[in-house]
């Protein structure tokens, strides 16, 4: 595990080298741990780090007029680095190596060895389980780590160090020194003062470790008011969102950088912010998901402006959506009711004007959230089909949806979804079998994730039919006709083309896997319709060898189970490929000896 001495002058694939290796040795220690038990080889590396650092003091008290170089650190880095790696199984009540390191060890090493002070960093934060039972030790750790940020390529590993000692309970409480830390080092930040000046997403690792320890704090003391951290955190990113909005066509890169970094942090807020649920009480939403909720309706006028600002990129819509997926999921259905009806327009509106897939992906998040709810259906009907005569108008080709595989992959999920969570509206309307005709469109795309969600569509289809079949779901009369008459007239070129992927005419992305493939397809099919499958199968695979159309045909026939359909599926795609190479070869071979 220790660094060669000259490891500063290696060139960096070797440096990649070095570092792999040492992950393997850990690794290596690893499995000691789980043969001869944490507390052996803890007692082992804790003599061998008291020698590293005896032997360290002699060459200090060797050089009293000048400093031990960097290398001479090596045998400690390397010391530090096995105790990272056996965190996991040391016990929390370990009480005489771990003193060792976090007081007498850790604290008096310098502070200016990147390598050194990575380590030290990283192992802060694996044992930050047991420094939640001491915490005498956790008070000069929080200035320690913050000082890590002025240390070269050190801010990563300080940033992961304190959010996980966020992450447990402690006593007192984090969330005041940790949310102190965060302003102090974004107020560096924002000014960019060296050597305060952060990278984003190191910021967002603090930024997530504070929001944690103020919801530990709300878990310890339910009568704890959140709203002033909350506004100490939330208030200066609503004041630089302003303040980029209040710059009029300033398109630039680094203006709109900033504004996608917004995103990110009101993302990492809304997540990791919670209340534990145990302080609702009769179902009412919880005093953060109240303030997550005031939250979004504060910044929607901003949020909806940027939109309309940049209403072209993919990247702003993509966190903008993340941002409103998590408030959904963070509030829960009670609390974001209001802003349902506004997201959902600003959705229809904004997906109108650009046609980016991640507003389709937003309205997925509606129907997983809310579909479940009749007295919602209705509207996110009304969203879909908004929705859809967008899509069919922009996209009327095979060639338009060929240009566009992250609309196609996305408006499938969306719509496969609706039949997952609230299909009825859909199925009665017109809308249904044109979507089932421009599905099969979608399968002639090649483009592996196009083509997922489309299978995907077409299997949550038939699985819908199934649930009526075996009486799984209530739905009308009218519903089930209206499903029938659908399955009847769309079924056999659905099938037709499904025989096309297997014959190898179309692509074979998904065959048997996961939820949207062929063979799911067929087997569902099979099971829902099976006299009238057959007759389309029969058909739609004359052409195919009779050894693999036999085969297949049985399966069918015997009614098999999944795995063994799959495994016809796949026999019978395998023989068609092989005669379609023997068949191309015979033709090249004519055509040599002619």
């Amino acid at each position: 595990m220790k660094y060669p001495s000259d490891i500063e002058d290696l060139r960096q694939d070797q440096i990649e080298d070095y570092e792999r290796d040492r992950f393997y040795v850990a690794d290596t220690v690893e499995d000691c741990c789980r043969l001869l038990g944490g507390n052996d080889i803890l007692r082992n590396l804790g003599e061998r780090l008291q020698q590293e650092c005896q032997q360290l003091s002699s060459n200090v008290a060797a050089h009293p007029s000048g400093s031990v170089a960097a290398e001479g650190y090596h045998g400690v880095e390397a010391c530090l680095f096995a105790f990272k790696a056996i965190a996991r199984y040391i016990p929390n009540d370990e009480d005489v190596v771990l003193p060792f390191v976090f007081s007498a060890v850790l604290l008096q090493l310098p502070a200016d060895v990147p390598r050194l002070r990575c380590t030290m960093n990283l192992t802060v934060g694996k044992y930050a389980a047991w420094l939640g039972t001491h915490s005498q030790y956790l008070q000069p750790l929080l200035p320690y780590l913050a000082q890590g940020f002025a240390v070269q390529n050190c801010a990563a590993s300080a940033a992961l160090a304190i959010k996980q000692l966020c992450e447990y309970c402690w006593d007192p409480p984090l969330g005041e020194p940790v949310l102190e830390l965060y302003e102090q080092l974004t107020q560096g930040q924002q000014n960019r003062i060296a050597p305060n000046y952060l990278e984003i997403r190191d910021e967002l690792t603090i930024l997530e470790g504070v929001c944690k320890a103020i919801a530990r704090e709300l878990g310890q003391n339910y009568k704890a008011d959140p709203s002033v951290m909350f506004g100490r955190i939330v208030t200066p990113i609503g004041n630089r969102l302003v303040a980029l909005l209040a710059v009029q066509n300033d398109s630039s890169s680094n203006s709109l950088k900033a504004v996608v970094w917004e995103m990110e942090r009101l993302t990492v807020i809304v997540r990791f912010l919670k209340s534990p649920r145990n302080i609702s009480r009769n179902g009412e939403p919880t005093l953060s998901e109240t303030l997550i909720a005031e939250l979004m309706m504060q910044v929607w006028d901003l949020l909806d402006t940027l939109t309309l600002q940049h209403p072209t990129d993919n990247n702003l819509a993509e966190k903008i959506c993340r941002l409103h997926k998590h408030a959904m999921r963070s509030c829960g259905s009670r609390a974001y009711t209001p802003l349902l009806d506004p997201f959902m327009t600003q959705v229809v509106r904004n997906f109108r004007q650009s046609c980016l897939s991640p507003y389709l992906y937003g309205a997925s998040i509606c129907i997983t959230e809310f579909g479940h709810d009749p007295t919602f259906v209705p509207k996110l009907f009304e969203l879909i089909s908004e929705l859809s005569t967008t899509v069919f108008t922009r996209l009327t080709s095979l060639e338009d949806f060929t240009q566009h595989p992250d609309v196609v992959e996305e408006y499938f999920y969306l719509i496969g979804r609706f039949m997952t969570y609230c299909p009825e509206p859909l199925v009665v309307s017109p809308l249904f079998r044109t979507i089932i005709q421009w599905a099969i469109v979608g399968l002639h795309i090649h483009h592996r994730e196009a083509n997922k969600g489309t299978l995907n569509f077409l299997e949550n289809t038939v699985s819908f039919g199934l649930s009526i079949a075996q009486s799984n779901v209530h739905t009308s009369e009218a519903c089930k006709a209206a499903f029938h008459q659908a399955i009847v007239v769309e079924g056999p070129s659905v099938v037709n083309n499904l025989a096309l992927v297997l014959l190898g005419d179309l692509p074979a992305y998904c065959l048997d896997q996961g939820s949207g493939s062929v063979a799911g397809i067929l087997w569902k099919l099979n099971t829902l319709c099976a006299e009238l499958v057959r007759q389309w199968v029969v058909m739609a695979i004359s052409e195919a060898p009779d050894e693999a159309k036999n085969e297949l045909m049985k399966a069918f026939i015997m009614m098999a189970g999944r795995d063994d359909f799959n495994a016809a599926v796949r026999q019978f795609k395998s023989l068609c490929e092989r005669s379609r190479r023997l068949h191309q070869g015979s033709l090249g071979n004519g055509r040599v000896v002619a």
